[in-house]
C-alpha cells in the first residue's frame, strides 16, 4: 500500500471499531508506513501494538513515540517466532496462509477491543 492507503486502512479499522477520532498522529502513522512497507499484516501489528503501548501509558493519542517502541516489540517478537517457525510448522501451515489469515483475523478483534476500552476511557475523562 501507499502511505495515503496505509492511512486510509488504519483509518477504516478505527471506524468499523467505532472510531471516528484521531488516535495516531501524522508521524506515527508515516512510520508504521515505513516499518511495514505497506504490508497490511505489519501495519496491523505495529498499530496494535503502538495503541498498547499508549494505553498503558493512559494516553488518548499515538505518537511516533509509542510506535518506535511498538516497532521494538513487533520486531523482537517476528525474530523469536521465526526461530520456532521450522519446528513449529511441521504441516506447513504458515506457508499455505492458514495461520497468517487466524493471526489478521485476531487482531482485527484485538483492535476492536483496544479502541473499545480506549474510548470508554476517554469518556471518563
Amino acid at each position: 500500500m501507499t502511505k495515503e492507503e496505509t492511512s486510509s486502512y488504519i483509518k477504516h479499522h478505527l471506524t468499523i471499531a467505532g472510531r471516528e477520532d484521531t488516535l495516531f498522529f501524522d508521524d506515527a502513522v508515516e512510520l508504521i508506513h515505513l516499518t511495514s512497507r505497506g504490508l497490511p499484516r505489519s501495519v496491523n501489528s505495529i498499530a496494535w501494538q503502538s495503541l498498547i503501548a499508549a494505553f498503558t501509558e493512559e494516553k488518548g493519542i499515538v505518537d511516533e513515540s509509542y510506535t518506535r517502541a511498538a516497532i521494538s516489540e513487533t520486531h523482537a517478537t517476528e525474530r523469536a517466532q521465526s526461530r520456532h517457525r521450522v519446528h513449529d510448522d511441521p504441516g506447513g501451515l504458515t506457508a499455505a496462509g492458514v495461520v497468517s489469515s487466524r493471526r489478521i483475523d485476531n487482531q482485527h478483534v484485538a483492535f476492536m477491543l483496544i479502541f473499545s476500552v480506549a474510548q470508554q476511557h476517554r469518556r471518563r475523562c
